[in-house]
């Protein structure tokens, strides 16, 4: 683990991305839940960034998705790339730890 974290205290962040339905929702409430400023971008490369170091870490995330029948699929398909920059983070830095609790066929 990085060593300027090592004695700060772990964050729990659960995050519910079922109710998000468009773009502009996913982004408001990562801002939200994280407790990111505003001017941080809402892209990708924004929440690459914002995961490894704006936000509060070392942090353990659980993302909950469970997208209703007939969610549009372009915005199923951009959460699957939402989760995935979590779980690159995960994978690259030891600043956060992810859990998934999404419906089969998300990822």
């Amino acid at each position: 683990m990085n060593e300027n974290l090592i004695n700060k205290e772990l964050r729990y962040v659960d995050l519910d991305f079922s109710d998000c339905h468009t773009y502009d929702e996913i982004y408001a409430y990562i801002r939200e839940k994280l407790e990111l400023p505003e001017w941080v971008g809402a892209n990708l490369d924004a929440l690459w960034d914002s995961l490894r170091g704006i936000m509060y870490i070392p942090a353990d995330i659980t993302i909950h998705y469970h997208p209703k029948a007939g969610e549009d699929r372009e915005v199923v398909n951009y959460m699957k790339q939402v989760i995935g920059i979590f779980k690159g983070v995960e994978k690259e830095d030891d600043v956060i730890i992810v859990h998934l609790d999404v419906n089969e066929g998300i990822l």
